[in-house]
């Protein structure tokens, strides 16, 4: 990926040069015989060198024997001596060729490519990028158009137009670029977006630290550890499907925005800003413990960091079908999968015949619904919510009116519901608010999940589990050594699931564990004008 603007950044992160494939620089008009020098670029006053990488020789690596790769690379050279050729191993490749396949052709390639390259030290000079331009400054500048390879460019598209047109396949693989946006990614992966803006939040919140060069100098190096760009989209690799990766991501703009904060000094606040670009305000809590994001869309909470752990748990997947999905092989989400999403079922729900995620099949819900502004008291840290949603039941339409608060104490999150039936006729229902907590796996040896309800302790599987008559749910966070509790002032059931996606690494399929999926819900009956509350507390503290 290369766009115009990259010799500004990588400038400001320190970095002098950097690579590029032989098709970027004929897109910017080189000839072939220019293929083989560095140039240098430049955006906004701020110039880096630029190596060409030697494509076709790149493709070939591990292909060819190490005595046919060095006698090509011999053919290369000229009658001066001054020609670059860059090579870079790619991992990927080396680990397809070596450890996955069976063939093993070249048991010792890289072994035999550097002696090969003793044998032929007059006439080729193994030497590093940095040593090169000590001895050969770059004068000669050259502009780079933005270009994608074709992998990343067949990632940002929607499952509905892969695979390509034969035609557009082949044009894209002649030239070996494509003009494309990479942030498309961020359209078809909803959590990759909210990643996104995570880091342009983080970004813009490090870039104001004043008069410590020390403090921001390691905030700038937790906010770059989190620009590794395998995690924001999906390609041969897990990527947005690798759960591991995305919590290190979320981990380094955790700990940068510490940094950030001044030791004793930061009060909590809740901010208004639009923090995902998407036109709508969104509400940002923020305190020493933790940091709860709201959406207006479905009134949710979509980030809920918890500082002392550096770990934001609700860093969740919502699934979509990928090209290589056969028609009902993978579960594909339809709302995102985070917290206090509200849900409406019919009373047929409760027939215990079958299990509860096939009864799911809801008459309406408030996960879409763009929740209003009641109200909000920033010196009480509260922020009220509501909409009306209409619900389908037995055939007849019925409105609800929701309206939600949300109160933040040191390291709780109160959630107050209020259901109010504006109606002439009574309607009776299954009320539901989903909390998905994302961990590092399901297993026992991570997470364990107790009714803690009464005195005696019920423990839960936490890979699927109904109960009856919960007040208070403990989990023990075995990796990080919080314990998270919710609780509630009336009984509820509980549904809890663990959540996984089916996706593709390296050629395998394969099943990872993305969150917990919990519901608890109530039978609610309002008759005209009767208003129903109940209140949902979500509080973290390490163990």
């Amino acid at each position: 990926v290369w766009e115009s603007s990259l010799p500004n950044t990588l400038k400001s992160c320190g970095i002098e040069y950097t690579f590029l494939n032989e098709h970027a620089f004929l897109a910017a008009h080189s000839t072939h015989n220019e293929l083989f020098y560095p140039r240098a670029t430049e955006a906004f006053g701020k110039n880096i060198t630029v190596f060409p990488l030697a494509t076709r020789l790149q493709e070939r690596l591990f292909a060819l024997s190490p005595e046919r790769l060095v006698k090509a690379i011999r053919r290369l050279a000229s009658a001066e001596g001054d020609r670059v050729i860059t090579l870079i191993i790619d991992g990927n490749c080396y680990t397809r060729q070596f450890v996955l396949s069976p063939k093993r052709k070249y048991k010792n390639w890289l072994k035999e490519f550097f002696g090969e390259l003793q044998k032929h030290q007059k006439t080729i000079i193994p030497i590093t990028p940095s040593d090169y331009l000590k001895t050969r400054p770059v004068r000669r500048k050259m502009f780079f158009p933005g270009s994608y390879s074709r992998s990343v460019y067949l990632a940002t598209l929607p499952t509905a137009r892969q695979p390509f047109p034969g035609s557009l396949v082949r044009r894209i693989t002649t030239d070996g670029r494509v003009e494309s946006n990479f942030k498309q990614v961020f359209t078809k992966y909803q959590d990759a977006s909210l990643m996104y803006a995570k880091m342009m939040y983080t970004h813009l919140t490090v870039h104001q630290i004043r008069g410590d060069k020390s403090r921001k100098k390691s905030a700038l190096q937790e906010l770059w550890k989190g620009q590794c760009h395998y995690a924001y989209w999906h390609g041969a690799h897990l990527g947005i499907y690798n759960n591991p990766l995305r919590k290190e991501i979320y981990k380094s703009f955790i700990s940068a925005e510490k940094y950030s904060r001044i030791k004793g000094s930061f009060l909590s606040s809740i901010i208004t800003t639009d923090f995902d670009f998407d036109g709508e305000n969104e509400f940002l809590y923020q305190s020493n413990e933790m940091n709860v994001y709201i959406h207006r869309r479905g009134g949710m909470v979509f980030e809920l960091d918890y500082i002392p752990a550096f770990w934001n748990y609700l860093d969740t997947v919502t699934r979509i079908s990928e090209r290589y999905h056969r028609n009902g092989e993978t579960a594909s989400d339809p709302y995102p999968r985070k917290a206090f999403l509200e849900h409406f079922f019919s009373l047929d729900h409760r027939r215990p015949e079958r299990p509860f995620p096939e009864r799911m099949v809801e008459h309406n819900d408030c996960r879409n619904e763009l929740y209003s502004l009641a109200e909000l008291k920033r010196d009480q840290r509260q922020i009220a919510l509501q909409t009306q949603v209409p619900i389908g039941l037995n055939g007849a339409v019925h409105a609800v009116e929701v309206r939600k608060q949300y109160y933040f104490k040191k390291n709780t999150v109160i959630v107050s519901y209020a259901l109010r039936n504006p109606e002439r006729e009574p309607v009776a229902f299954l009320f539901g608010s989903e909390i998905n907590l994302s961990f590092i796996s399901s297993g026992k040896e991570i997470v364990r999940v107790f009714d803690t309800s009464k005195k005696t302790a019920v423990e839960l599987k936490a890979a699927h589990h109904e109960r009856k008559s919960v007040r208070k749910l403990t989990l023990e966070d075995k990796h990080n050594n919080v314990s998270i509790e919710l609780s509630s002032q009336s009984k509820y059931r509980l549904f809890n699931q663990a959540l996984t996606s089916r996706a593709l690494e390296n050629g395998k399929l394969g099943e990872q564990f993305q969150s917990l999926m919990l519901l608890p819900y109530w039978e609610v009956e309002l008759k005209p004008e009767e208003i129903w509350e109940t209140t949902l507390e979500l509080s973290l503290q390490k163990s």
